[in-house]
C-alpha cells in the first residue's frame, strides 16, 4: 500500500494548481477503496481459516503422528 500512496502523491504534485484538489480527491477515494478491498480480503480469509478449521487441525495432527506423506523421496 505504501508504493500505492508514494505513486498517488506525485501525480497529485505533478498536477497543474487548479487540478490538485480533484487530483487529492481521487488520491483519498483511491485509497478508500484499497482500504476497503484489504478488509473484505481480510474478512474472506478469517472466514475460510474459520470453515476449514477442523480440517486444518485433522492435517496437522495427521502430520504430528505420521510424518510428511512424501518425506521419503526429499533430499534436502
Amino acid at each position: 500500500m505504501t508504493e500505492l500512496l508514494e505513486k498517488a502523491i506525485e501525480l497529485a504534485r505533478k498536477a497543474l494548481p487548479e487540478q490538485q484538489d480533484r487530483v487529492a480527491r481521487r488520491l483519498i477515494d483511491s485509497l478508500a477503496s484499497e482500504d476497503a478491498r484489504q478488509e473484505v480480503i481480510r474478512q474472506k480469509e478469517a472466514q475460510w481459516r474459520e470453515e476449514n478449521r477442523e480440517a486444518i487441525e485433522w492435517y496437522n495432527d495427521y502430520i504430528a503422528q505420521n510424518g510428511l506423506p512424501l518425506a521419503r523421496y526429499r533430499r534436502f
